[in-house]
């Protein structure tokens, strides 16, 4: 297509926004098939759940402490003992 990295690294980010956005918005107004009448499709309480662990995922998986983890850094065995007493105390 002849794009730069910039230019091609912008157009697929605003391709995965659309995708994201147009998926959410078809899957809110849809009832479940197997629920009671009229339950969403979405269950909002497992999203609710889900979305600090995912908060935290992407914390941790920006800082540049972090990217040593697959190059054998402490970074890694930190985070997952961190995530696991966490979860499993």
């Amino acid at each position: 297509m002849g794009l730069t990295i910039k230019e091609a690294t912008v157009v697929s980010q605003a391709a995965i926004v659309g995708g994201a956005l147009s998926g959410a918005t078809f899957a809110l107004f849809r009832k479940h098939p197997a629920g009671p009448p009229g339950a969403p499709l979405l269950d909002y309480g497992t999203a609710l759940l889900l979305l600090p662990v995912l908060l935290l995922g992407t914390s941790v998986g920006r800082r540049p402490a972090a990217s040593r983890c697959s190059q054998g850094g402490r970074t890694c065995e930190y985070v997952h003992r961190l995530v696991f007493d966490t979860l499993f105390a």
